[in-house]
């Protein structure tokens, strides 16, 4: 199996299911979820069963279908971003009374 080399940490990791080469996607998300615990959004027009639930194991943060609008991924990784500062901080999930996360 390829190995993956992170030259810098990234807040999270967009993921085409269907790749070139050695690994697909699904297989790309394994290793960055387990080595170096850095969130996954999967963008593909892959949906079915099986596909669906390769992904689902690598517990991804959410799963986009193409074609998706610049305004969702947008929106989706404000509110990753979000939630990953909480959950490092130990205030995931937050509370009623629990400051924002003041994530871009």
């Amino acid at each position: 199996m390829a190995a993956l080399r992170v030259r810098s940490r990234p807040d999270l990791i967009l993921v085409d299911i269907i790749m070139l080469g050695e690994l697909d996607g699904i297989q790309g998300a394994e290793i960055i979820t387990r080595d170096y615990d850095i969130p996954i959004i999967f963008l593909t027009a892959w949906t079915d069963d099986d596909t669906v639930s390769r992904a689902k194991a690598t517990n991804p943060y959410t799963f986009l279908l193409k074609p998706y609008n610049k305004n969702e991924v947008k929106v989706v990784r404000s509110i990753l971003l979000c939630s990953e500062k909480l959950r490092r901080e130990n205030c995931w999930p937050p509370k009623n009374d629990a400051p924002s996360c003041g994530a871009p």
